[in-house]
């Protein structure tokens, strides 16, 4: 079966506001947190912050299913196409050092900051 052919979508407008957004991503993103990440992540308005995500999120819609006896698998029924994430995650565009102890505050003073061309 083929896949069908990637597409692009073009938004017809480009709101002002906000001109800067933050989101936050650690280890608990998964799945399809992370297909969220790879989406927003093409704005030229979206910055990434946090640590990797779990990167578990090339194999989706998982089905159990029991094996004779006790055992039961869990089986994908759908791959996803473009860069491979599993066991490795997604990699925010700024890391927010595990000193810090409010990542909110670190995004907000990250935003307020001039842009880095």
């Amino acid at each position: 079966m083929e896949l069908e052919p990637d597409r692009t979508i073009r938004m017809d407008t480009v709101f002002p506001m906000p001109r800067r957004v933050a989101v936050l991503v650690d280890s608990g993103c998964a799945s399809s947190c992370e297909n969220f990440l790879l989406r927003v992540r093409q704005s030229t308005k979206v910055t990434t912050m946090g640590t990797h995500s779990a990167g578990v999120g090339d194999y989706g819609e998982v089905r159990f299913v029991w094996l004779p006896g006790w055992r039961r698998v869990g089986l994908p029924t759908n791959r996803s196409r473009g860069p491979r994430i599993d066991n490795v995650g997604i990699a925010p565009a700024v890391v927010i050092p595990g000193s810090e102890s409010d990542p909110v505050a670190f995004a907000r003073r990250y935003l307020a900051s001039p842009p880095s061309r």
